[in-house]
Order: C-alpha cells, then structure tokens, then sequence
C-alpha cells in the first residue's frame, strides 16, 4: 500500500528477513539498482564491498535513503533547488500481519479522504 501526497507520503512494504545470497544475484541487483552506470560504479568493488551491498539490501534504512535521496535529487535538478530536500528523518514501525496491518491499510487509504482531499478513497490517483 502506499500514497503521495502532497509534502509527505506513506507506504507499506514488506521487507525480507538478511539472507546471504549469490555473487550473480547480487551483480544481478546491482545491475537492477544501477542501470547503466552498473560497470562505473561496481568497477573496483571488492568481496568486502560485496557482502555490504548484500546487507543494504535487506535493510530498511538503506531503502529509505535510495528512494528520498534520489527524489531530492531529482526534484533539486527539476526545479533549480538546492540543500536537503527532507525535514526529517522517516519514520518506520513493524507491521505484524492482522488487525494492526489492516489499521495501517485503512490509514492509508482514508488519509486523502481526512485531508478533504477527496469524497472515496479510490478516487486519489496517487494512493
């Protein structure tokens, strides 16, 4: 579940328990996360460098960083900004599945409805 709105956004993700996975998984991912800029940046990496990318990829933190560093990036370039983009570090809790999971959907999808944003929460586009 996720959303955006207009000076924050919330989303649910599930992340997976560490695991150590192969060398061609990683360059795998890290093909994925790089693009075509996989053979520059992975260049010189050694094991070491390897297996911290293999942590940052199950590690909630990282995830954050990638997505709000590259939207600030991307945002500062689009609209000639500079400096931090984000006030504030995000914040994150552990969803048990059940009714604690369903209270966090249902926040979710009803938050554009509270901000009178919209009448039904399917009718924001961006939730």
């Amino acid at each position: 579940s996720y959303e955006v709105l207009g000076n924050h956004y919330h989303f649910i993700v599930f992340m997976e328990a560490f695991r150590t996975l192969s060398r061609p998984e990683l360059v795998a991912k890290a093909r994925q996360l790089f693009g075509k800029r996989f053979a520059i940046q992975t260049a010189g990496w050694s094991d070491s460098d390897w297996e911290g990318f293999n942590r940052r990829l199950f590690d909630v933190s990282c995830l954050m960083q990638q997505i709000n560093g590259r939207y600030g990036v991307w945002f500062n370039r689009n609209f000639n900004r500079r400096g931090h983009f984000w006030a504030e570090r995000f914040k994150s809790v552990i969803v048990d599945n059940g009714e604690t999971l369903i209270n966090c959907l249902a926040y979710i999808d009803l938050n554009p409805v509270r901000a009178g944003i919209v009448n039904r929460p399917e009718a924001y586009r961006w939730c």
